[in-house]
């Protein structure tokens, strides 16, 4: 599966409202910490995502493997049978996701602690929007998501979960592709309507 978003940089901006009429810089030690924060609380980077740094306003090319090598089986002394395999490239191109937050000087200066709350909210903001992005952004003027990949893999899953049947399904899609699958990411609308189905039957 792959997903084409950017990386986070401490250094995109160190600004929480400024301006003449007053303002505070939150100190780059403790602003890079943003980041950090955000990725701790994506979903996509729990379940194995690899979150790459990329360089600012460029792009990053990567090599693929399109199509395996193949293997046969021969006797003692026969020649091998050759195969080739297929290699492609995918470029990752940027976007840039921002939280912009501006209060008075007053309520800065009442509040010691509002910095650290900012921080935390701002981190869960940017999470919430690079898992979307990462899953299902649609590619204008942000990342193109898995789901809308024209050659991702499907399931037809439609309707209550009754069973396990569909991820069986989604597992064996993902190893015919030489993949291990290491995780399910689930709406809880779907753990919600498991449950229901699950009481359901408990009461029958």
């Amino acid at each position: 599966m792959t997903g084409d978003f950017s990386g986070l940089s401490p250094q995109s901006s160190q600004m929480l409202g400024s301006g003449g009429a007053g303002g505070f810089t939150v100190p780059g030690a403790l602003w890079g910490q943003v980041p950090d924060l955000a990725r701790a609380k994506m979903r996509i980077a729990q379940v194995g995502a690899t979150i790459i740094d990329a360089p600012q306003g460029g792009t990053m090319s990567f090599p693929t493997l399109e199509r395996d090598p193949t293997a046969f089986w021969r006797g003692e002394l026969e020649n091998i049978e050759e195969s080739s395999a297929a290699f492609g490239l995918r470029t990752f191109k940027p976007y840039t996701v921002a939280v912009l937050v501006s209060g008075s000087i007053e309520l800065i200066e009442d509040s010691p602690t509002l910095g650290e709350f900012l921080m935390s909210t701002i981190a869960a903001q940017i999470a919430e929007q690079v898992d979307y992005a990462a899953l299902a952004g649609h590619g204008l003027g942000q990342p193109l998501g898995i789901l809308n990949h024209s050659e991702i893999q499907a399931v037809d899953a439609a309707g209550v979960l009754a069973d396990y049947d569909s991820f069986a399904r989604a597992v064996q899609k993902v190893r015919q592709q030489n993949v291990e699958p290491g995780a399910f990411i689930l709406l809880n609308v779907s753990l919600r309507q498991k449950r229901a189905e699950r009481d359901r039957e408990a009461e029958r």
